[in-house]
């Protein structure tokens, strides 16, 4: 009998090779911590540091990659996420994180709901593939990216009966340029926690491992 040999996971609509190690597990949660730390900045501030955005953004696009760092160019590319995980797992979270927390807790229950509706995945698939044909063809400006994918949002996650109530300075939220930007990260942070599970993540880590996870982060960081 031929020996098995690892197969990519067919997720619509992004696919990851089959990894489990703890590292592209952290990976990918900071993904999510970083996700949440932009949608939180905004809320609050009205600016999201753009190569931090940019990072995210770009993982949408990324239907097929070799490994999960590479989805988003380098660990250094989320150095925010992995600097809040870090937050995260501390002994005593302050209320700035706590919220970042809920943010990201709500990406991983959104991606459960999505992941049980295979016909809106198809059409998240197809829209986000239109979009990557446009962008090349003709490089839209981050205003107008954000635009597209804050309607794909709206048009398949938004459906999915749960709502992430993001909170922060009413002026800056009822602006309609954050408002996208908004949804745009917070598809990055769904992309995210689909890779998550892809790579073996589980909530019960999250409890468990969480030293693990820690020495993690800072192999990251120091590498």
């Amino acid at each position: 009998m031929k020996p098995l040999t690892p197969q990519k996971l067919a997720y619509p609509p992004w696919s990851s090779v089959l990894a489990h190690s703890i590292a592209d597990q952290t990976i990918a949660l900071a993904a999510i911590a970083q996700s949440a730390t932009l949608v939180h900045n905004i809320a609050t501030k009205g600016v999201a540091n753009k190569d931090d955005a940019d990072a995210l953004i770009n993982s949408l696009f990324a239907f097929d990659a070799d490994s999960t760092e590479s989805i988003y160019g380098s660990a250094k590319d989320l150095e925010t996420g992995l600097d809040m995980l870090m937050n995260v797992f501390s002994a005593a979270p302050d209320k700035h994180t706590q919220t970042i927390l809920r943010y990201m807790m709500n990406m991983l229950n959104l991606q459960a709901r999505l992941a049980k509706h295979p016909g809106i995945l198809d059409v998240l698939a197809n829209r986000l593939k239109h979009a990557q044909r446009g962008n090349e063809l003709m490089p839209e400006s981050n205003h107008s990216l954000n635009t597209n994918l804050a309607s794909i949002y709206q048009d398949t996650i938004g459906t999915l009966g749960f709502r992430i109530n993001v909170v922060g300075n009413a002026e800056m939220l009822q602006k309609s340029e954050n408002a996208e930007q908004i949804r745009a990260l917070l598809l990055t942070g769904i992309r995210a926690a689909t890779l998550w599970k892809q790579v073996g993540g589980k909530r019960w880590r999250l409890l468990f491992q969480r030293t693990k996870i820690k020495h993690t982060i800072e192999k990251l960081q120091a590498n």
